[in-house]
C-alpha cells in the first residue's frame, strides 16, 4: 500500500506528539514518582521508628510499674519480716490484672526468689509454673545486688514477655536495698492490638524459633508489595539472642496518589498534543500538502505519459511555488534534451551491439585458431616426403629384391603414420567447420538482435551444453570439469533460442574457468528443472562453480557494463553484461549468488518457454 505524504506527515507529527507525551509521562514517572517513593520511604521509616518507640515506652511502663511497686513500704517491710499474707494482699489477681501484669517475683539480695505469682495470659488465673526461670535472671544479678533498675524481653513457654527488675526500697525511694522486684507482661495479641491502636499503625509481632540466625535490631531491607511496605525490627532477649520480630505494614497510599497525579498530567498533555496536532495538520494540509500533491500529480503524469509539453504554473510565491517553477523549467530542458538524445540513441545502441558481437566473435575465433594450428601440425607431421622418396627408390631398386622389400615395408609404415596424421587433420577440419558454422550462426543472431527476430529450434539443454563445451577454447577450460546433473539430462527438448543460449552458456563456462585461482582446477555443476508459476512456464538452469567466489559488495555490479573482478588483461567486463542483455531480450533473466570470496558462485538462468511458443507461432 502506497502511503500519501499527508498520511506520512500526520503519522510523523502524531508520532512526535505521542513520543513527547510518552517521554513526559516517563520522565514524570521517573522523577515525580521517585519523589513520591522517597516520601513514602521516609514516612514508612518514621512509622517504623514510632513502632519501635511504642515498644520502648511499653518496656519503660513495665519498668516504671516495677519501680513503683518496689518502693512500697509494705514490700520493703515484707522483705525483712517475710509475712506471707502481705504479698498475697498487695499482689492479688485483681491488682495484677488491673495493672496488666502477668508475673511478679520478689528476690532477696542473695538472688533467691522468695515469692512469685504468675497469671495465665488468656484466662488471667494463677498458674503454678513461673514463666521466668531463675537462671534467666543471672545476667541481672550484679544489677540487682547494686539496686539498679533494668528491663528487657525473655522467652517463656507462653510466648515473649517484657520483664523489668527494680530495687525494693522504702516509700521515699531510700535504702537500704532489701532485694529486687521482678515484673513481667506477656506480649499477647491484645498487647499488640493496643500498641497498634495507640500508634495508628498496622503492627504485629511474631515469636522467632530458638536458635534463629537473624541480625538483631532494625532491618534495613524493606519488603515491597503492590499495596504495602513492610519493615521489621528484631528484638533480643536478655542473652542477646533473637527473640521477637516486630513487623510494621505501611499502606502505599502516597504512591497511589502519585500515580493518579502522573496519569492525570499525562492525559492532559496528550489532549493538548492532540489539539495541537489537529491544528498543525490543518495548516500543513493547506499550506504545504495540497501544493505538494499538485506537484506530485504533475510529475506522475509526466512519468506515465512522457508528456513533456505540459506545465504546472503554480500561483504560489513561496518555496513550493519556486519548486513548481523549477520543475516547469526542468521539464522544458528535458524536452529539448530528449530530442537530442533520440538522435544519438541509435548510434549508441549500434555501438553497444557491435561491442557485444565482437566479444562473442572473439570467443568463437579462439577455437578456430586452435583447430587451424592442429591441422597444420598434423599435416606437417605426416611423412609424405618420405613416402615419395621411398616410392622413387623402389622404382630404382627393382633388381634388388631385398632392398625393394625393405623399402616397401618402410613405405607401408610411413603410409600408416601419414594416414593417422591425416585423420587427425580431418577431425580438426570437422571441428573447424563446426566453429565456422557456430560463427555464422552467431552473426545471423546478431543480425536479428530484437526479440521478434530470434531464431528458435527444438533442442534439449543437455545437448546444447555438450555442443557448447566442444566449442569452448580448450586452452581456456582445460582446468575445469563440467558435471551435468541427471535431472537436467532428463528434461524434454523444448523450442528455444538455441544459438543465443549457447553463447550465454559459453560465456558462463569461460568466466568460471577464468575465475579459478592460478594453478588450481575446478568443477562446474550444471542443474536444471522445469517450473511453472503465475507468469508461465520456465526452464531454470543453474551453473555452480567452486572458484574464487564474489565479494558481497561486488554482487550487485557483476552484470554492469565494463565491470569485472578479474584483471583487465584477462577480461574486458563484457561477457556477463552481454549475457544479462541477451536473457532480457528473450524475456528471461540471469541472477548470481555467492557466499563470499573463496566459496564459488552460482548463476541462475530463467528461460521462458512461452517465448519459444510465440516465436514458433
Amino acid at each position: 500500500m502506497r502511503l500519501t505524504l499527508s498520511f506520512k506527515v500526520l503519522g510523523i507529527v502524531g508520532a512526535v506528539m505521542l513520543a513527547y507525551a510518552v517521554g513526559n509521562y516517563t520522565l514524570q514517572r521517573h522523577f515525580v514518582l521517585q519523589e513520591f517513593h522517597k516520601l513514602e520511604a521516609e514516612t514508612a521509616q518514621r512509622d517504623h521508628e514510632r513502632a519501635d518507640e511504642a515498644v520502648e515506652r511499653e518496656l519503660e511502663a513495665v519498668g516504671t510499674m516495677a519501680s513503683d511497686w518496689g518502693n512500697w513500704n509494705e514490700i520493703h517491710e515484707y522483705m525483712q519480716s517475710r509475712d506471707p499474707g502481705l504479698p498475697e494482699r498487695d499482689f492479688s489477681v485483681s491488682a495484677m490484672d488491673g495493672l496488666g501484669a502477668d508475673y511478679v517475683a520478689l528476690v532477696d539480695t542473695g538472688g533467691q526468689i522468695i515469692w512469685t505469682r504468675s497469671l495465665h495470659p488468656d484466662t488471667r488465673t494463677p498458674i503454678g509454673q513461673p514463666p521466668v526461670d531463675r537462671t534467666v535472671l543471672v545476667s541481672w544479678a550484679e544489677a540487682m545486688r547494686a539496686g539498679e533498675q533494668r528491663s528487657g524481653m525473655i522467652r517463656s513457654e507462653r510466648g515473649a514477655m517484657m520483664i523489668a527488675v527494680a530495687p525494693v526500697l522504702n516509700g521515699e525511694g531510700g535504702g537500704p536495698v532489701r532485694g529486687s522486684l521482678v515484673l513481667g507482661r506477656y506480649i499477647t495479641p491484645k498487647v499488640a492490638a493496643e500498641l497498634a491502636h495507640r500508634t495508628k499503625l498496622d503492627l504485629s509481632f511474631s515469636l522467632l524459633p530458638e536458635g534463629a540466625a537473624m541480625p538483631v535490631g532494625p532491618d534495613s531491607a524493606v519488603l515491597e508489595t503492590p499495596d504495602t511496605l513492610e519493615l521489621a525490627h528484631t528484638f533480643a532477649d536478655l542473652a542477646g539472642a533473637p527473640l521477637l520480630q516486630q513487623t510494621v505494614r505501611v499502606p502505599r497510599d502516597l504512591i497511589a496518589r502519585g500515580k493518579d497525579t502522573v496519569k492525570l498530567a499525562a492525559v492532559s498533555i496528550l489532549l493538548a498534543a492532540l489539539v495541537s496536532l489537529l491544528v498543525l495538520v490543518g495548516l500543513l494540509r493547506r499550506l504545504v500538502l495540497q501544493p505538494l500533491k499538485l506537484l506530485s500529480d504533475h510529475v506522475q503524469h509526466i512519468g506515465s505519459t512522457s508528456d513533456l509539453g505540459k506545465r504546472l504554473r503554480l500561483r504560489s510565491h513561496d518555496e513550493i511555488g519556486q519548486l513548481g517553477a523549477g520543475i516547469d523549467s526542468m521539464v522544458g530542458q528535458l524536452q529539448d534534451a530528449r530530442s537530442r538524445l533520440v538522435e544519438r540513441s541509435y548510434e549508441a545502441g549500434a555501438a553497444e551491439m557491435v561491442r557485444g558481437t565482437l566479444h562473442n566473435v572473439g570467443n568463437a575465433l579462439t577455437p578456430m585458431s586452435v583447430h587451424s594450428a592442429n591441422i597444420a601440425a598434423a599435416l606437417k607431421a605426416a611423412p609424405l616426403p618420405d613416402i615419395d622418396l621411398a616410392l622413387q627408390e623402389i622404382g630404382r631398386s627393382e633388381d634388388d629384391p631385398l632392398r625393394c622389400a625393405e623399402l616397401r615395408r618402410f613405405a607401408s609404415l610411413a603410409v600408416g603414420e601419414a594416414t593417422t596424421h591425416l585423420g587427425e587433420a580431418a577431425r580438426c577440419a570437422q571441428d573447424l567447420q563446426r566453429s565456422v558454422d557456430s560463427l555464422q550462426d552467431l552473426l545471423r543472431l546478431q543480425m536479428g538482435a530484437s526479440r521478434q527476430d530470434q531464431v528458435t529450434d527444438r533442442a534439449s539443454i543437455a545437448t546444447m551444453l555438450d555442443e557448447t563445451t566442444q566449442l569452448c577454447p580448450p586452452d581456456r577450460i582445460q582446468r575445469i570439469r563440467i558435471a551435468v546433473d541427471p535431472a537436467l539430462r532428463a528434461l524434454q527438448p523444448e523450442r528455444l533460442p538455441v544459438m543465443l543460449l549457447k553463447q550465454v552458456f559459453q560465456n558462463l563456462i569461460i568466466n568460471a574457468a577464468e575465475a579459478l585461482p592460478a594453478g588450481e582446477s575446478g568443477v562446474i555443476l550444471v542443474d536444471g528443472s522445469r517450473i511453472e508459476d503465475s507468469r508461465g512456464a520456465w526452464l531454470q538452469i543453474t551453473f555452480t562453480d567452486n572458484g574464487s567466489g564474489i565479494a558481497p559488495e561486488a554482487l550487485g555490479r557483476v552484470f554492469e557494463k565494463g565491470f569485472s573482478t578479474k584483471s583487465a588483461k584477462r577480461n574486458s567486463g563484457i561477457g556477463l553484461h552481454w549475457c544479462a542483455n541477451a536473457m532480457a531480450s528473450i524475456g528471461g533473466s540471469i541472477e548470481v549468488s555467492s557466499k563470499g570470496l573463496g566459496h564459488g558462485a552460482t548463476f541462475t538462468l530463467r528461460v521462458p518457454i512461452e517465448f519459444a511458443k510465440e516465436q514458433a507461432a
